[in-house]
This record gives structure tokens, sequence and C-alpha cells, in this order.
């Protein structure tokens, strides 16, 4: 169990890391665009899981639309 916590965890870092040095590069950021942009890396969504959420989330914070 713990190993797969730690797997877990693991993705949802790596989705928040590359949602930040996307958001890096964009000049305006938004909660709708950043899902766009998962989805056309990732394949078409069914519902929006906690790695979209890290992904949005890292890609407001390199945007600079959102402060930790």
């Amino acid at each position: 169990m713990k190993k797969q916590l730690n797997m877990i965890e693991a993705a949802i870092q790596d989705a928040f890391m590359a949602g930040f040095r996307w958001g890096a590069d964009q000049p305006r950021m938004s909660r709708s665009r950043a899902l766009a942009r998962y989805d056309e890396l990732n394949g078409a969504r069914v519902a929006v899981t906690p790695l979209h959420e890290a992904f949005v989330a890292g890609a407001l914070v390199g945007a600079g639309e959102l402060v930790c």
C-alpha cells in the first residue's frame, strides 16, 4: 500500500511540474486553457482527476496567475 501511495504522489508531482513548466512559457493562463492543454497531451478526459488538477495548478502557478 505504501508503494502505491508513493507512486500516486510521484505522478501528481510530475503533473504539477509539467503544468508549471508549460505555464511559465505562457503569457496568460486560465483553468479551462490548462485543462485543454492537459487533454491535448494525454487524450480526452472522462472526468477531472487529481492529475488534471495538479497540472492546472502547476500551469496557473507557472504563469503567475496563482500564488501558493
